[in-house]
């Protein structure tokens, strides 16, 4: 103390001088401000001081824990401009830890996930001199277990930020004195990390002096580590947008494939405008025109005249029982009519329809599938003629005979004419009656007339 009232006295000159002086004592060190005067002397005086001796401990941390909760502040700013711009959390947690070092003047911060199968906790995020053994750290959450009792262990379990004033003061962290007194640590702070409210993480921060988290300094942490929760919910959401993307891109290609794959046309109109909304690549196939041309064109090009109305009429029809409660979405309609191609022939098919309401936009929608049937009805047409003709001469058999003669009984009956039945004689038919039968006789040599109206 002498020795630094001296060394103030031979600095001064006639001007007021003024220093702030460190005396260390019990408990720890004092300060104090001297103010020394050079005053003139009388004559062959000697030499005058005026000096004044204030104690400023209290002015003193008073300022260190304004310069502490500025740091503290500037920390939780630039915070805030790293959650909004990274797009990951290992980015966010390592910048946020570089920060609370290099702007916080803290000695190491570093964060941590929790693992959820294992339910144990390991860093991902470091910054600081300090963190040389935080790679291989993993600590146990397991209340039962011994050894995870320490402060992130009981931070994260109880969910709940714990607040270490002085390490060297806290009888429950003797175990972490002697790495606390290695490194330099005087107080810490373990702040548990969320996301949608649950515990995933968490956030340490060790400061070189003790006493560095006063109420203000938990507030601004407690606010940095808000900001981070709201990014992992950011994260999580976009996360979950993305994938949702993913799915409805896959969905849509699947969509595509099938589509593009497939020889049926898959359609939807509106049945007001009967303009279509969509129609699948699938239609060039079936009828040469390309997906675009068919949307371009009206609906009714597709048919015959007489159908082309008919069908208009018939969803027309649809439309109004939809629109009255009468129909709904698991009812279709099944029709077969003949679809112009772009080569001018006409294709046969066979189209399921029926009417739903797109609950996106609240519009009723016809949708529809169609195929080509032309062998079908080839072959259906194959059976009926096999069923009445013989396909030896292609003459009516005994089956369209009886059918006929049926036929015409019931119209004579009704009309009250006659029914004249015409037989004709064939040279050498006798072979044939022999050789291939009495009804191929029959079939083939009788002739009848209907009876003229």
């Amino acid at each position: 103390m002498r020795q630094a009232l001296e060394a103030a006295a031979a600095a001064v000159d006639r001007s007021p001088h003024r220093r702030q002086i460190e005396v260390p004592r019990p408990g720890g060190s004092a300060w104090f401000e001297l103010s020394i005067a050079r005053r003139e002397p009388f004559e062959a005086d000697p030499p005058r001081y005026l000096m004044l001796c204030r104690e400023i401990t209290e002015h003193k941390r008073d300022e260190e824990r304004l310069l502490r909760l500025i740091r503290i502040y500037a920390t939780l700013s630039a915070a805030n401009k790293v959650v909004t711009r990274v797009r990951n959390s290992e980015e966010m947690l390592g910048e946020i830890c570089r920060l609370a070092v290099t702007s916080g003047e803290m000695r190491l911060a570093w964060a941590g996930m929790i693992e959820p199968h294992t339910h144990q906790f390991r860093p991902v995020a470091w910054f600081g001199n300090d963190s040389a053994n935080l790679e291989d750290l993993v600590i146990s959450l397991d209340p039962e277990d011994r050894k995870a009792q320490g402060a992130f262990a009981i931070a994260l379990r109880e969910n709940h930020p714990f607040w270490i004033h002085d390490f060297m003061q806290d009888p429950s962290l003797v175990p972490w004195h002697e790495q606390a007194s290695t490194f330099g640590w005087g107080a810490a702070a373990v702040l548990p990390l969320h996301r949608h409210g649950v515990v995933i993480g968490g956030l340490a921060i060790y400061a070189g002096e003790s006493d560095s988290f006063d109420a203000r300094s938990q507030q601004l942490l407690l606010d940095m580590a808000g900001a981070i929760d709201a990014a992992f919910d950011r994260f999580s959401l976009e996360a979950s947008q993305e994938a949702l993307e993913d799915a409805i891109k896959a969905s849509e290609e699947k969509f595509r494939e099938i589509t593009e794959s497939t020889h049926e046309v898959i359609w939807s109109l509106d049945p007001r405008t009967l303009r279509y909304f969509h129609v699948s690549p699938s239609v060039q196939r079936l009828r040469g025109f390309t997906a675009e041309e068919v949307m371009a064109e009206p609906f009714e090009k597709a048919f015959r005249v007489d159908v082309a109305e008919h069908r208009k009429r018939q969803i027309d029809q649809q439309l109004v029982a939809f629109n009255a409660g009468l129909r709904n979405g698991d009812m279709v309609t099944v029709e077969e009519n003949e679809l112009l191609a772009k080569d001018g022939s006409m294709i046969w098919t066979e189209s399921v329809t029926k009417l739903v309401l797109n609950p996106h936009t609240n519009i009723v929608e016809l949708h529809g599938v169609t195929r080509d049937i032309t062998e079908r009805r080839f072959a259906q047409e194959q059976i009926e003629r096999l069923s009445y003709f013989d396909p030896l001469t292609g003459l009516a058999n005994r089956t369209l005979l009886h059918d006929r003669i049926q036929n015409g009984l019931d119209l004579a009956k009704r009309s009250h004419l006659p029914l004249a039945q015409l037989f004709r004689d064939l040279d050498n038919f006798k072979l044939v009656n022999e050789n291939l039968g009495h009804d191929m006789t029959w079939a083939t040599g009788c002739c009848w007339r209907w009876p003229s109206v």
